[in-house]
């Protein structure tokens, strides 16, 4: 390689570009087959009486073990954020979930949803607080 003047560009110069430029490729390479499995979204909201929400809830999710044969799929544990919203990405395939949400003070609930495909389920909670809680 030459510079516009026609000198050669420094070996040192040519090195730098290469360890610059090949780390994002590798990662760009990386991420592209997770991007193209396709997935299902399990979502909602966590609130408490009197419907305020609860942010900080956790909620996680849990696979039917017997649902889908083949695949190894983790319990999903998420908080819920300041307006009391969670999402989780689960695989699209077959499968029951069981959807368990708690936070300090309340009682906790559960909820099951069935996932067919690449689709979305929407859940809504309403935590009672605990008797004696002490919450407010």
């Amino acid at each position: 390689m030459k510079t516009s003047g026609g000198e050669p560009l420094p070996l040192v110069l040519i090195v730098i570009v290469a360890l610059v430029c090949l780390p994002a490729v590798a990662a760009e390479k990386r991420k592209a087959p997770d991007a193209a499995q396709p997935f299902a979204l399990i979502a909602g909201t966590v609130c408490r009486t009197p419907g305020f929400a609860l942010a900080a809830a956790e909620v996680a999710i849990i696979p039917e073990k017997t649902a889908s044969e083949g695949y190894k799929l983790k319990k999903i544990k998420v908080l819920s954020d300041r307006r009391g919203e969670f999402a989780a990405r689960v695989p699209a395939v077959p499968m029951r979930y069981t959807v368990r949400v708690k936070s300090t003070g309340y009682r906790p609930q559960e909820k099951s949803v069935v996932i067919e495909g690449e689709q979305r389920k929407d859940l809504s909670f309403l935590l009672e607080p605990e008797p004696g809680g002490g919450v407010k």
